[in-house]
């Protein structure tokens, strides 16, 4: 794959997913989180259904290990990071979900570290503890006072990002022996059933009658771009780059992030939660910045 395809494809994703706070913040006003989580994955449900099928039993035959990488996937990929992310955002601002989410590289670096078996640097690490204590203090509302509904939200936002950082350890792994398109279909359908066997053990799933046309728009681009497109073309340039270069792209999401929310929902971020986001995104870079002096 070439450079600027694979480039291309990255950011790509990354404005997706950029794309998908706000309209999740305008979602959440009509559909309980855990039942948007399922909604925006039951679209796919029956094509992958249907285009496994029709490559054949041997499709659904897989080792005991690769049904561990599926069900991995749709815990960590899909699951968990649906239930944290969309009952945080309840509690906190799109702008602030995204800042928060943008963590998530530094906790790539040290699984990547621990099972991949990626070089560990200075800048690794330094790098990762400044992304940290911007996080720390984000999550804590520019202060170590930790309480309230809005803490209880950037934490969930938080097991979100540490959620997503192994998924992509499992699914680097996968792809060894797996298509993108296997890893996804598969997990998709395992992450669905879990959310919705929780969804409709803890909220009021008759709800979705009542849905107005905006909310269905929604819920579709949500499935379409975010879930669908933006993690195939994750997986087709994740399976030639290293995972830690690749989660580099991800510090730019909040920057994308703050843009769409204002255009789209007025959300503006105010002095505090800039500097500290500086401080995330400038840890990040740095802890995803090539160079000597292994440790």
């Amino acid at each position: 794959m070439g450079k600027w395809k694979a480039l291309i494809m990255i950011l790509g994703a990354v404005l997706m997913w950029s794309a998908s706070y706000p309209l999740i913040k305008i979602a959440l006003l009509d559909v309980p989180p855990v039942l948007l989580g399922s909604l925006r994955h039951l679209i796919f449900i029956p094509m992958f259904i249907m285009i496994f099928i029709n490559q054949g039993k041997n499709a659904f035959v897989h080792s005991r290990k690769n049904w561990l990488v599926f069900t991995g996937i749709g815990v960590f990929a899909i699951a968990l990071p649906n239930i944290f992310q969309n009952i945080g955002m309840k509690y906190t601002t799109a702008s602030v979900s995204s800042i928060i989410q943008s963590s998530g590289p530094v906790f790539t670096i040290a699984l990547a570290v621990i099972f991949l078996g990626e070089s560990l640097n200075i800048r690794k690490v330094s790098g990762a503890f400044i992304a940290l204590t911007g996080t720390i203090m984000l999550v804590g509302g520019g202060s170590f006072c930790f309480a309230g509904s809005t803490f209880c939200g950037n934490i969930l936002l938080l097991l979100s990002a540490i959620s997503y950082s192994i998924s992509g350890i499992i699914t680097k792994k996968g792809l060894e022996k797996n298509s993108p398109f296997t890893l996804l279909g598969f997990g998709i359908m395992i992450g669905f059933v879990i959310l919705s066997v929780f969804s409709m053990f803890t909220e009021n799933t008759g709800v979705v009658t009542t849905f107005p046309p905006l909310i269905w728009i929604i819920i579709l681009l949500l499935a379409l771009f975010p879930s669908f497109i933006a993690s195939w073309l994750w997986y087709k340039v994740l399976i030639n780059i290293e995972l830690s270069k690749l989660a580099v792209f991800v510090y730019l999401m909040p920057v994308f992030a703050v843009l769409f929310s204002y255009i789209m929902i007025q959300e503006v971020v105010d002095v505090y939660t800039m500097f500290f986001a500086a401080l995330i995104l400038g840890g990040v870079a740095l802890a995803q910045k090539s160079g000597p002096a292994e440790i």
